[in-house]
């Protein structure tokens, strides 16, 4: 019975590195275009905003610009924010990795404006990113698919410090903490015990490669 159960954990938990292409950026044709991008709200209020005229547009306006507007160019996914300065600049110019999060809002807010084809585990991790629950992709990676029976994931290992994010394709996002065996905020895929007995090996021979956790900790 064991065997059995193995044999049908195995076919449906399988790590699975072919298929998909990596995620990048379809390139922007329109040359130089700058949105601006306001912190805490979206692009569509703050157009719409600019151009009322009543009193609600007035405030609307007045508390956008104590927060914060950063300007993002889609010709070179730029921005004038600090993490995108400091961080993600270094990265090529159609890398998921150089993305912010204001530069996310103005991507998915020009989406179909796009002449490229969008590969949909980019706009899984874009809307993921948009959404709060994930920082992005990380800036030393390494990645896998896996799936639970129920649905595919990418599973994104951090060779810095050995966290994993799971991008599923129905459009959840997992983050997963091996070294204490836990999901990030408690909140897991379904049939998680499934999906570790995949992801663990994986992960493990990842943290002796790089030295994460346990591993480094023996050194």
């Amino acid at each position: 019975m064991n065997r059995i159960f193995g044999r049908i954990a195995s076919l449906f938990s399988r790590q699975r590195n072919e298929g998909a292409e990596w995620p990048r950026l379809p390139a922007w044709t329109k040359g130089p275009t700058e949105i601006q991008v306001p912190h805490y709200a979206s692009i569509a209020t703050y157009e719409h905003a600019l151009i009322g005229h009543d009193r609600s547009s007035v405030g609307t306006l007045r508390q956008i610009n104590m927060s914060g507007i950063y300007s993002v160019n889609l010709a070179d996914n730029s921005c004038t924010c600090s993490e995108w300065q400091q961080v993600k600049k270094g990265m090529p110019a159609h890398d998921v990795r150089r993305v912010c999060k204001h530069i996310v809002k103005a991507i998915l807010h020009r989406k179909g404006d796009f002449d490229g084809q969008w590969n949909e585990w980019t706009l899984r991790i874009l809307h993921a990113i948009d959404g709060g629950v994930s920082h992005g992709v990380f800036t030393s990676y390494t990645h896998a698919f896996f799936d639970n029976g129920n649905e595919r994931f990418l599973a994104l290992y951090d060779n810095s410090r050995g966290y994993v994010e799971l991008f599923s394709e129905n459009g959840g996002c997992f983050g997963y903490d091996s070294s204490g065996n836990r999901w990030a905020h408690g909140v897991g895929p379904e049939k998680p015990s499934i999906l570790k007995r995949a992801l663990r090996p994986w992960i493990e021979s990842l943290d002796a490669r790089f030295k994460n956790g346990k591993f480094h900790l023996e050194e």
